[in-house]
Order: structure tokens, then sequence, then C-alpha cells
């Protein structure tokens, strides 16, 4: 095959070629010493390579497709591949696999399913993982298994063997509530999601209540830790035999190298126990070019060379990820490593999840289910059902059929109702409201608010009847890639607001966190505010500064603090209450808990600032009021409700009104500290409108979402409004 260079591909000063390579998490920063020997091979090729951390990847890619600013060639989690492939943004590599030596058979079968889809290549596999078993082999010999056993009904009694031998034991470390751990259970029992074995989405229902079963009975009978109970240092409580099997992945392997070097002996590694299989979960990376690159040879001679046998050999040395290309394997370092020959066996018995735009929205009504499982809100009999629901909800589609003049009309009605509010809301007053002269004084006034007109209409009036307009279609993410399939559906997202209980809980939460932590915060900022006005000069400015600092911290590294403070087993909280004889509590991962922790921490965050409008609004008060009214023999009470609270009123409400708006669209503290768990007890608006607008791009449910949050701050403005003409001293209108 010829290499060509066209004339439009990107060069940089030195005339050399530029593909941007984007790559995530820590792979990203080690992936610049393999290009490296690209550029080596191929001078006039320059790699820029960016690293995206892993936690920011889907959005960035996301929104980089949207804004039409993608790299040349990017690592993708196999995950993300089908949505990237519904948004039409890789290029189908066909065309070049037909001239290249690579075959299909090179690769593990597993990582077939999230580069070749309907029949095209979109990808190449770049490395490969997936899940099995670390033990203890003393343990598990000791304890009557010399081999690690094959079934899990062999499991079953191997850790009822552990605990008996060890009272406190937890056999066997799993991450309960992970949907891509459900998925490998599933698949073992002969389960699929969109398998196309049976007419259900969760088929069968049988091996879905056998999977939520094996999850529930291993937390009952405390074969892993679950909620708070987990260990603060898994490593020492692996070598102490309180943990003595974890499911885990490769990188797992060099963290027992370097944490327990004495112990590596005893470590071994197994397959999974089979039920009807022994599946497990394919992770990994793909490599894909995007359909913007302008130099696509280029960007797909990178590709044939990062599947290369060297090149894989290579990045193993480099950063310990398993080759996707089977012929690497028998490379040194790979062979010889004792505990890796059961990952290679594993890699030929394992798939990826459902490859479909719409999983991340199935990952996460996964999570909800298996967590109401585990916290005994659903029995296992009753999951399937309620999984199905929600999965059938969000792979719902839009079945009615709207010609396009059809859906013109219907937005056209739309704008020009709106339109025609508009207009007749800025109209000029009436001839016999205004005085003379009047048209001169409305062109003036015009004149002077337009700038101000115009910046509102383009940052505010405008992406409201956006929202608006976009809540009223059926924008998702097919819909980035075409605009011709939005649809105009008028209220069917409100209706499918006010059918899913995770919205009626986010509404809930968000005003039970604006009702609770408005008087807080309020309550906190005015007795400092007071406290500080008594204070002597001097003190005043360095209380004023101390308290203001959560205002200025960033909120990220505020979460990260006050997570450790809330922490079950090391957090000073709980060693304060079990000081005084107090059980320890689970701040974050208790749901009758979770939600007051999170509003203490809003409120400890933002509560300075109404404290320093509160000081100055005291400080403006007349000290002669209070002088008088001592004199008079008025107490601090009597002060405070008579001349303190009237004269700082105006202040208050103010605050009141900021710091409720705030509340209602508080996002941050959720998202940071428990992510909207558990039981959706943290959830809240904003959080909801996040995760259906940027993870799984349902924008027009997102955007009447926002809708609602709109209604609700405009409600809270309104009632500031009438209560601030209801104010004593100020005159009624007419």
């Amino acid at each position: 095959m010829g290499w060509l260079v066209t004339a439009d591909e990107k060069t940089d000063a030195a005339g050399q070629i530029v593909l941007d390579v984007w790559g995530m998490g820590m792979e990203g920063h080690l992936l610049r010493q393999l290009t490296a020997e690209f550029e080596r091979r191929h001078p006039q090729v320059k790699v820029r390579v960016q690293a995206i951390p892993w936690g920011a990847g889907h959005e960035k890619l996301m929104t980089a497709i949207v804004g039409d600013m993608t790299p040349d060639v990017a690592q993708i989690g196999t995950t993300w591949m089908a949505e990237l492939i519904a948004l039409d943004a890789l290029e189908p590599l066909d065309a070049y696999l037909a001239s290249s030596p690579i075959r299909e058979d090179d690769f593990f079968p597993g990582t077939l399913g999230t580069n070749r889809l309907g029949g095209v290549w979109y990808g190449l596999p770049f490395f490969v993982d997936t899940r099995l078993i670390y033990y203890r082999a003393d343990l598990v010999a000791a304890a009557g298994f010399p081999r690690f056993p094959e079934t899990w009904a062999e499991f079953d009694l191997l850790c009822d063997r552990l605990q008996a031998r060890q009272p406190g034991v937890f056999p066997c470390t799993m991450a309960l509530g992970d949907p891509l751990q459900f998925m490998m259970f599933l698949w073992q029992r002969g389960g699929d999601l969109l398998g196309g074995n049976g007419p259900g989405i969760a088929w069968p229902p049988a091996a879905v209540a056998e999977t939520m079963a094996f999850l529930d009975r291993a937390r009952a009978r405390d074969w892993t830790p679950f909620g708070p109970e987990g260990p603060s240092d898994f490593f020492a409580a692996f070598a102490s035999g309180t943990y003595p099997m974890t499911i885990g992945g490769p990188w797992m392997i060099w963290e027992f190298e370097k944490r327990l070097p004495d112990l590596v002996d005893r470590i071994a590694t197994a397959r999974l126990p089979r039920a009807i299989t022994g599946t497990s979960f394919l992770g990994g990376s793909n490599l894909a070019i995007f359909r913007r690159c302008r130099h696509k040879d280029w960007a797909w001679k990178l590709l044939e060379f990062m599947a290369s046998r060297e090149a894989q050999a290579r990045w193993f040395e480099i950063a310990k990820g398993l080759p996707s290309l089977r012929a690497a394997w028998d490379l040194p370092g790979l062979a010889d490593n004792p505990m890796l020959p059961a990952f290679r066996e594993q890699l030929e018995d394992a798939r990826s999840p459902p490859c479909v735009p719409e999983w991340e929205a199935m990952s996460d009504a996964l999570w909800r289910t298996i967590d109401e499982v585990l916290w005994e809100r659903l029995s296992p009999a009753s999951a399937p059902a309620v999984l199905e629901a929600r999965l059938a909800r969000v792979l719902e589609k839009q079945d009615l059929f709207q010609p396009h003049l059809q859906r013109v009309s219907a937005l056209v009605a739309v704008l020009a109702a709106l339109g025609g509010w508009l207009i007749w809301f800025l109209r000029p007053p009436p001839a016999e409201c205004r005085p003379h002269p009047t048209r001169t004084r409305w062109s003036t006034a015009a004149l002077f608010l337009l700038p101000a007109l115009l910046i509102l209409a383009i940052f505010k009036f405008i992406p409201i009847l956006g929202a608006f307009l976009a809540s009223l279609t059926n924008w998702d993410v097919y819909g980035l890639a075409d605009p011709g399939r939005v649809m105009f559906v008028g209220l069917d997202n409100y209706r499918a607001l006010a059918s899913d209980p995770t919205f009626w809980a986010a509404l809930r939460n968000t005003l039970v966190f604006t009702l609770i932590g408005v008087p807080l915060n309020i309550g906190l900022a005015m007795a400092l505010a007071l406290a500080l006005n008594r204070c002597l000069q001097g003190w005043q400015t360095i209380f004023r500064t101390l308290f203001f600092l959560p205002v200025v911290t960033t909120l990220v590294v505020a979460a990260i603090v006050w997570g450790w403070l809330f922490n079950f087993e090391f957090g000073p909280l709980n060693l304060l209450l079990q000081a005084l004889g107090l059980p320890a509590l689970d701040w974050l991962g208790d749901p009758r808990l979770a939600l007051w922790s999170v509003i203490l921490v809003a409120v400890w965050k933002g509560f300075g600032y109404n404290m320093v409008i509160f000081f100055v609004a005291r400080q403006a008060i007349d000290e002669e009021l209070y002088e008088s009214a001592e004199i008079d023999g008025a107490g601090r009470w009597q002060m405070f409700r008579h001349i303190t609270w009237p004269m700082m009123r105006r202040a208050i409400f103010f605050a009141a009104v900021v710091t409720g708006i705030g509340c209602l669209q508080v996002f941050t503290e959720p998202y940071m500290l428990t992510g909207g768990g558990p039981l959706d007890s943290t959830v809240t608006l904003v959080l909801y409108l996040y995760n259906h607008g940027f993870r799984f791009f349902r924008v027009g449910h997102a955007s009447a979402t926002a809708m609602v949050l709109f209604l609700c701050s405009l409600a809270l403005l309104l009632v500031r409004s009438y209560l601030r003409r209801e104010m004593p001293g100020r005159e009624k209108p007419a």
C-alpha cells in the first residue's frame, strides 16, 4: 500500500506531518514512549500525544465530536466505541485492512465485538485486560483445596471453610455494585442483555434473578465487605489473611510485587469458577482514526505499528498492558511470569458488554437495580422485572412517523408563539400612560438599554429558549450525528420525567437541600456576623478571613478533605464518636445520613459569603439605636428582634434568595462525595441533568429537567419579589 501525503495535511513549522493522538489515563502519559519509536522510523511524521484523564475522557471525546475538534487518533475505551460510531465520528478501516497483514484471528475473540460493528471495522485492539481471581495459595490449600475451585459451588464451600478457620475473614473482595462485574456473573449463568437469546432485554429472568441472588448472598454471608466494612489498606489485609482472595485485573500483579515482595511466591491466579460457563469481562482500549483526520494514511500506519508484535511487547514493558495480539504472549516477560498464564486462558473466554450507544445509561440502570437489591429495598426475585422496565425506558425509541413538513410546522408554531409573547412583553407603553414627549424618551431609553438587552439575550434568553425548544424534541446521541433524526415530540419528555422515580428523588432531595441548607447557612452566617461585630477591631479581620476561606477554596479539594473527615475507619469524626463511646457512622454510605452530610459540606463551603454581607449590614446600623434601647431596658433578644432584624431584612432576603438558587443548583458536592447514591439519596436535579445530558446524551430529556429547574428558580424569585413588596417601609404600587 502506498503512503501518500496530500497537500492539505497538517504540518508544523519544520514541514513535518503532525498526528494528534489522545491517550487515556496513565497510558496517555506513557504512550509517548511508544510513539517515539514510530517517529524514529518515519522522521517526516511528528506525533503529538495528549493525556486525558479516564474520568473525563468520555465527555471530552463527545464534546470534541460535537465541536468538530477531534484528534486524528485516539485511545478509546471499549464501551465507548458504539457511541462514537453512532455519531459517525470514526473512519472505517476495511479498505486499509484489505491490503494489510493484520488478520482478525490475530486477536483474542472478545476484542472483535467492540471494533467491528455491522460487519465494518472501526478500530484495532490496543491492549486488553480481564478479571480473574487472586488468592493466597497457602490459605486456600490449608482450607482443603490444593487446586483452586473450578465451580461456584466449590467456591461457596471454600468461603465457608475460610471463615470457619479464622472468624472475621472476608473470603473474597468483589465490587458488588459494579455493572461490569454483574455482567460476567450473568454471562456465566447463561444470561445476557440485548443478546438476542430471547424476547426480553434482560434475558432470561431466571439468570438475572440468580445473579442478583448470588451478589446478595455474598453480602449477607460476609464473603465480601459491603458499605463501610472495606479495609483502608487492602494489601495489608491481604497479607494478614483477612482478605485471602480478590477479583481483580492484571495491574494488581505489579502492585503485589511492589507492596508484598516477600509474599509473591504464595500468591496465585486462577480463572473464574464456572456456572454454565466461566466467562469474564473483557476490558482494555482500542485505537481508532477520526473521520476529520486529514492524513488518514499516516494515521493507519501508526495503528498498524501499534498492532505489531514488537510494539505490543514494548507496550507491556512500558505500561504492563496485556497485549491484544496473541502472538506477543510468547515473548520474555509475559511467558515467564507465573501469574500471567491464567490471564492468557481467561482472555479466550471473555466478553465485552453490549456495544450500543446506550450502554452508559444501561450501566446506570444496572447499578441502581443492584444497589436496591444489596440494600434490601428489592428482592432478587423481583429484580428482573424492575431491571427490564428500566432498560426498556433507556432503549425506547419514538415510533411515531413525522413528515419533515409536520416537524417544521410544529417548531415554527412554537417559535411564533414565543416571538409574539416577546413582542407583546417589550411593547412600548400606551400613549395615555406615557409622559410627554413620549417618542424621544422611549427611543433614548431603548438606545441605552440595547447593549444590556443584547448581552442578556445572547447569554440568557436565547439559551433558555433553546433549552425549551430542545425539551420538546427527542434529541439524543443519534440526533447529534444526524439532525434529521431529531423530531418534535411535544411534552413527551415532561411525561417521561413524571414517570421516572429517579427524577422525583432528585426533585425531593433538591428541595430538602434548599429548605434545610438555606436556614442553616443564613443562621450560621448571621450568628458569626453578630459575634464578629462584638470582637475587637484586629480580631475582626483575622476571623473574617478564616471564615471566608472555605468560599474561595476549590470545591474539589474541599470534597477530598471532607471525604477524609467522613471516612468510616479512620475519619476524625468517627474517631471522635468512638472516643465518646458512640458507634462509628457511615456518613456517606448510609442513605439516612448521606444527604445530611452533603448539606453539611455545602453549608460549610458557602456560609462565609453571607457572613461578610451580614457583617457589613450590621456595621451600617447606627449604634445610637442600641444605646437608646439599652437605656430603655431592652435585652439582647429584644434589640435583635426590633432593631437588628428589621434593619438587616433587605440583606437577609438578598442572601436567602442567592443561597436558595445556589442550593437548587447544587452539583459538585454530591457528584464528588457520593455520585448521587446510595439509593439515590443524594441525587439532585443538576446531577440528574448532568447524567442525562453529558453521560447518556439524552439532550431532550436533560433540557426538560433544565426547564423544571428554571421554574423552581423563577418561583423562588417571585416569592422574594412578593415578600419584598410586603416589607414595611415600602410603598405598595397603586
